[in-house]
């Protein structure tokens, strides 16, 4: 596999969302070991975990009467959570009973991480595509920051090629793909996960 890294001088974050185990079909969990390699092969000033839950609270259950608790949800995969951790860089982990990272439990602590840090980028990797990282990205960019979504190592939670398939088409349209317009990219060789 060959992934087009967004290369530029600004200072960039990781969003890993959602890729709780727990949560996906195996089709979707074939792509956490590459996953795990690009974390290996990358560098980021710092890294954001989120994970979802669906409580009573949540929209999930008020309009699709889903309802799945933390212990459900499960947490990140723990080879991922490793190798975030082998980084030394800051990482803050996200609470959800959202869509988006960024009107997550703690909204306001992730705004003032990435402000601390100064982070001008985010790049996205997880699950669902059409769904918690097309949320994500979006209101990144509305909140200023280039938001790139890598297109390869997201996916639906049970692998649905159709959703993922329009969401590309959203994200490359409106140039907030890792294969979207011209900017200069580092291009990552992931020969086997």
């Amino acid at each position: 596999m060959e992934i087009k890294i967004p290369n530029s001088t600004r200072r960039k974050a990781l969003f890993v969302i959602d890729v709780q185990p727990a949560t996906l079909a195996q089709e979707a969990k074939n792509l956490i070991p590459f996953m795990v390699k690009m974390i290996d092969q990358t560098e980021y000033d710092a890294y954001v975990e989120a994970n979802y839950f669906a409580d009573e609270l949540s929209m999930f259950f008020k309009q699709n009467n889903f309802l799945k608790n933390r212990a459900e949800a499960g947490g990140t995969a723990e080879e991922i959570r490793t190798m975030i951790s082998n980084k030394n860089a800051p990482h803050l982990f996200v609470k959800k009973n959202t869509r988006s990272c960024f009107k997550a439990l703690n909204a306001e602590e992730l705004q003032d991480f990435l402000k601390q840090q100064q982070i001008e980028e985010v790049h996205f990797i997880g699950y669902d595509i059409n769904d918690c990282v097309l949320a994500s990205a979006y209101d990144a960019i509305d909140l200023g920051y280039f938001s790139y979504v890598i297109e390869e190592l997201c996916h639906h939670w049970e692998a649905s090629k159709s959703l993922k398939e329009a969401a590309i088409a959203i994200f490359r349209r409106q140039n907030m793909s890792n294969n979207g317009n011209d900017f200069p990219v580092k291009i990552l060789s992931i020969l086997e996960a």
